[in-house]
């Protein structure tokens, strides 16, 4: 269990910081910059989630096998780090709020895109990008097929498969005290998390989707 315990956490906190990082590097330049691709990677962006994952398992599949990536977990924290989705979404709609004198205001003092992103807008943009990067967090956590269908070491299992696997290995005696205590391990983080910071997460996501 600390085996399982450790790779979730280490993928879920890798996993989140990348993609919400990635997530608001193309939320911010489709927000803020006029270029002839805009309306397609904004449409894009919609038609990703509505798009069922499975329809695309099998040839993501032969590109982990062939590139090597099969059983590692940079291989998950790759498939993990999209900038599309949600996060893309709600941080669009957020910087769409954000006044855009501050980053003329830097651009007049020598600042360059990549200063104005990270000193302006990033700080900004906190209370967004703290609420995507919980229900990211939570989503990650929580992931069962990715970790499933991608490793196949015990010593990489996640803890949804390693609860899967105390279950596989008690099949005909099972330990009932043991696969529920795994189950509040499993869960109980993510209750606290979301317990302390529902209030944040429930206003931000909500205010993000308004101004998009």
């Amino acid at each position: 269990m600390v085996t399982y315990f450790w790779n979730s956490i280490k993928l879920t906190v890798i996993g989140t910081a990348i993609s919400v990082l990635s997530a608001a590097m193309a939320s911010y330049i489709v927000a803020k910059y006029d270029f002839k691709l805009k309306r397609v990677i904004y449409i894009t962006a919609i038609s990703v989630m509505l798009i069922p994952a499975i329809g695309s398992i099998s040839a993501l599949y032969k590109f982990m096998n062939e590139t090597g990536l099969y059983n590692t977990h940079f291989g998950i924290i790759l498939l993990y780090s999209s900038g599309l989705g949600l996060n893309f979404i709600v941080l669009y709609g957020f910087f769409l709020g954000v006044s855009w004198s501050y980053a003329e205001a830097a651009f007049v003092d020598g600042a360059s895109d990549w200063q104005v992103f990270a000193k302006i807008m990033i700080p900004q943009a906190m209370p967004a990008l703290g609420a995507v990067s919980i229900i990211t967090g939570i989503g990650l956590w929580n992931d069962y097929f990715t970790p499933w269908m991608f490793l196949a070491d015990k010593d990489k299992f996640t803890l949804a498969l390693g609860l899967r696997q105390i279950v596989l290995e008690q099949a005909y005696a099972a330990d009932w005290p043991k696969m529920f205590a795994a189950m509040i391990v499993a869960t109980v983080p993510i209750l606290i998390v979301y317990s302390l910071f529902q209030k944040t997460l429930i206003e931000n996501t909500v205010a993000g989707g308004l101004k998009g």
